[in-house]
């Protein structure tokens, strides 16, 4: 290409995105937009689960997954409304509904984990590699929550506050999973679905009270 001439039109996206890149704000949007995707691809492979043996719990754990995919939406959304001049109280409406989301996904999982704790059997299989790799996964994930969430707060964002608290609840869920995984081929039991289900009933509740603490929250708090 002869000297002086520009890349075609790919070069203002890079520099847009690069832009994006740079401020934090926009960077966790961006995120949040790019995990979406992920979010139904990993729904869409528990159902695959689901089709061959119906369980209220995975059923439970694809419910949430599609809700965390709806949050990011409404989040993505909102951060576009608010770069259009309309201000926080769209903001804080989409902090609400968000957690509005959360709860009700939150007890749906308790509710399905329910059974299992009271003595419902539900026989999983997993690569020795893959439990692994859930429980590595679920840990970098409450951790990274966790730090986020904090991060947010410093900023005052209460969208990224949306993303950030229903992540680390995505990843209380993602551990109970990680958890059963790990049990079907470590665990001392034969069958060890009772003690997942009493650890995903008191990990839902956790995330049942960090959405109700979203539909509670007040600007300025």
């Amino acid at each position: 290409m002869p000297a002086g001439v520009d890349t075609p039109d790919a070069t203002p996206h890079m520099r847009r995105l690069a832009s994006a890149m740079k401020d934090t704000g926009r960077r966790n949007v961006v995120l949040a937009a790019a995990a979406v995707p992920v979010h139904v691809a990993v729904a869409g492979s528990k159902t695959l689960v689901l089709l061959g043996h119906f369980s209220t719990f995975i059923a439970a754990n694809v419910l949430f997954t599609l809700g965390m995919a709806a949050v990011k939406i409404l989040v993505v959304r909102a951060h576009r409304s608010e770069e259009g001049g309309h201000g926080t109280e769209a903001a804080m409406r989409t902090y609400r509904i968000s957690g509005i989301l959360l709860t009700s996904m939150a007890a749906v999982y308790t509710v399905a984990c329910i059974p299992l704790a009271l003595g419902e059997q539900v026989r999983v299989g997993y690569d020795r590699y893959i439990a692994i790799a859930l429980a590595v996964i679920a840990l970098v994930e409450l951790g990274l929550a966790i730090h986020g969430f904090f991060s947010a707060r410093r900023l005052g964002d209460v969208l990224m506050r949306a993303v950030k608290l229903g992540n680390m609840a995505a990843a209380l869920v993602l551990l109970v999973l990680a958890q059963t995984a790990l049990l079907s081929i470590f665990g001392p039991w034969q069958d060890p679905s009772r003690y997942n289900g009493w650890c995903g009933v008191v990990l839902g509740g956790v995330a049942l009270a960090i959405g109700t603490s979203m539909i509670r929250h007040r600007p300025g708090e």
